[in-house]
């Protein structure tokens, strides 16, 4: 069972966001750029919609895209026998189905689930907590996964032994099928961490159980915060406020986060704008450089066009489709020569870019230019052609 609310975000509050990500910090720090939070709280929210307004209950999970500034609050697992949501996980970052944990023992298609299990949309327990040696009581607070490695990651909502370390609430774990638990991250702050989301770059999106001074910024228990390396120091900047949306929240606790990064698949250009060759070199090698983003696959044209140098006469015309895979930065095209015994001067012929696909944009420069060197024109110092 689900439902959706869509809600028009006030130009007030879209004001309010991007004083948030820009300039919420006395560092030179930019934050991530979200297209999508999804929260779930603790008590039931009321929710902005374009046609009104709607309660979301304490075990939904309210999806609100920044980008179409519209809020849309989901229940993607109906009824989970009165329990709420304490972690989930996103599957956008292409490391499996989607997880959550709950506060209380319920019953799923897929058997008994405790408050220290992960679960997929389907109810079956993709991390059982009390065979992996968590102890009754110990709930997980908080899940992600990290984004190179697709490692689980979790917090706990009090200390305990795992394996014979200790771990805080404030303590981030890791978990790998035949390792077990290692410290993914320290306690930075001595706070729970009742939500998170681990981004790119060993950022990540945090929300606490109690209102905190970050030293960057005060947030309340409800905001959501980003965390970012800064040499030996962190930075931290408040992403997302959801006392915004409505009164409500000030009284909520956010339980559960996730959030998508907008997609950087990068802009497209020549490594160098000029390069020159010999006649008799056979061919020419140039490279395209993506910077800016490595995100996704992105198809780019490429093709020759005559200048002083002749399709035909000088070098043979070409053209194509390139496709950049994901995480892909370089591609290198090469043009056939052609050698002829005439004596000639330098000449030269372009090679341009165009139309790159899934959102990808042009650099500059977005045309090389190929310098022919004639090889019978060319002489050594000691007075005899090169040929």
């Amino acid at each position: 069972m689900s439902f959706k609310v869509y809600s028009i975000v006030t130009k007030s509050l879209w004001t309010t966001i991007l004083w948030a990500l820009i300039c919420s910090s006395t560092h030179a720090q930019i934050a991530s750029e979200l297209t999508t939070i999804n929260l779930s709280s603790d008590i039931n929210v009321r929710v902005p919609a374009d046609f009104g307004t709607l309660l979301s209950s304490d075990h939904g999970i309210i999806d609100i895209d920044i980008a179409s500034l519209l809020s849309d609050g989901t229940n993607w697992l109906g009824d989970i026998g009165g329990a709420d949501i304490d972690a989930y996980q996103d599957p956008s970052d292409n490391c499996g189905m989607r997880m959550f944990s709950v506060d209380s023992t319920i019953e799923l298609p897929g058997g008994t689930v405790e408050p220290s299990d992960l679960f997929d949309d389907f109810g079956t327990i993709q991390f059982d907590g009390s065979a992996e040696g968590i102890p009754g009581g110990v709930n997980i607070d908080a899940v992600s996964r990290d984004p190179a490695s697709c490692l689980i990651v979790f917090s706990i909502n009090v200390a305990t032994e795992l394996e014979g370390a200790m771990y805080s609430s404030g303590d981030l774990i890791g978990w790998a099928p035949g390792v077990g638990f290692s410290l993914y991250r320290a306690d930075l702050f001595g706070v729970d961490i009742d939500g998170l989301q681990l981004l790119p770059d060993n950022r990540m999106l945090i929300s606490t159980d109690v209102d905190f001074d970050f030293g960057d910024v005060i947030a309340f228990d409800e905001d959501v915060v980003e965390v970012i390396p800064s040499g030996v120091d962190t930075v931290q900047l408040v992403a997302f406020s959801p006392r915004d949306l409505d009164s409500s929240w000030i009284s909520a606790d956010v339980d559960a986060l996730s959030a998508e990064l907008r997609r950087q698949p990068g802009s497209f250009r020549w490594l160098a704008a000029s390069s020159t060759a010999f006649e008799n070199a056979g061919s020419v090698s140039i490279t395209i450089e993506r910077v800016g983003g490595t995100d996704g696959s992105v198809d780019l044209d490429w093709s020759t066009s005559s200048g002083s140098a002749i399709e035909g006469e000088d070098y043979n015309g070409a053209s194509g489709t390139l496709t950049f895979n994901d995480g892909d930065r370089f591609f290198g095209v090469s043009i056939n020569l052609i050698d002829d015994a005439l004596f000639e001067s330098d000449e030269t012929f372009t090679v341009s870019l165009s139309n790159p696909s899934n959102d990808g944009s042009l650099g500059e420069p977005t045309v090389a230019t190929i310098t022919i060197i004639d090889d019978e024109n060319f002489v050594f110092a000691d007075g005899f052609e090169s040929d």
